[in-house]
């Protein structure tokens, strides 16, 4: 079966969207902040996001249908950091890996790092089979422990 998506940066339209997901139960509990999102923050933060030359946001979809995001933030060092999320109804797919993999690209010239809760085994496999390396197994964010993955991005 061939996989009928595209990807695309996000814009202001995907608002809404994005803020759904932010609040999604699973996500908020592989956040690094869980707690819920209030909507006016959200709208303040996703404003300076998208208009940042330092934040890439990129909605995938599967028959136009939105089915996930990721996000790479510049961060001090240089380094891009990574965040995804998949909605709930699409998780298990692998839809992740292609996100993923057809965005790095868009980074080029880079470092990017991937901080995974130790309990997010998905999200492990995700960054182990695009060819991550894990440098570290423990960090002491918010008392929980992470692991920290990352790539050189050609």
């Amino acid at each position: 079966m061939e996989l009928n998506y595209e990807i695309r940066q996000a814009n202001m339209d995907d608002c809404r969207l994005l803020f759904d997901w932010a609040n999604d139960e699973e996500v908020r509990a592989n956040a690094i902040h869980m707690d819920q999102i209030r909507w006016e923050d959200h709208l303040v933060w996703f404003e300076k996001k998208i208009r940042s030359e330092q934040t890439k946001i990129f909605i995938m979809t599967v028959d136009k249908l939105p089915i996930g995001q990721i996000r790479y933030d510049l961060n001090e060092n240089n380094e891009w950091i990574i965040d995804y999320s998949i909605a709930t109804e699409h998780r298990g797919k692998g839809y992740g890996y292609y996100l993923l993999k057809e965005t790095a690209n868009k980074v080029k010239k880079s470092i990017l790092i991937a901080l995974v809760k130790q309990a997010n085994l998905p999200s492990q496999i995700l960054f182990e089979k695009s060819g991550f390396d894990l440098i570290s197994k423990e960090i002491g964010i918010n008392e929980i422990s992470y692991y920290k993955y990352r790539k050189e991005n050609g």
